[in-house]
């Protein structure tokens, strides 16, 4: 992939994670409420949450980043998302998003070093 068009992309995703700390959702508290919805005996939110933050890791192996300090970041980018959540009445902090979060960035990580691994023994 062009490394313009990765560039773009990973701004777009950043944008859009931005968007999604500000955005109220899951404020009805019905029987649809993303909190109630269970995939897997995970939470539909907690796990949206994961999904949210597992592309990270790809962008910065695409990118050629660091590894190290692109999870390091990852990490900081996924702790600060949530961590607004306190600022904004209108939204409420979870220490258990924040977990999912993190547990996006370092799930991606962790594929992106299996993926180098595989690649290295070929």
């Amino acid at each position: 992939m062009h490394h313009k068009l990765i560039k773009i992309l990973f701004y777009l995703y950043v944008l859009l994670v931005i968007i999604s700390v500000f955005w109220s959702v899951n404020t009805t508290g019905g029987e649809r409420s993303l909190n109630k919805i269970y995939v897997l005996n995970l939470r539909a939110d907690y796990l949206l949450h994961i999904l949210a933050f597992l592309p990270w890791a790809f962008f910065g192996y695409l990118m050629n980043k660091n590894f190290w300090w692109w999870l390091l970041a990852g990490i900081l980018f996924a702790s600060l998302s949530e961590s607004m959540h306190y600022f904004l009445d209108y939204r409420t902090y979870n220490i258990n998003d924040l977990i999912s979060n993190l547990i996006g960035i370092v799930l991606g990580a962790v594929i992106i070093l299996f993926i180098k691994k595989i690649r290295t023994i070929r």
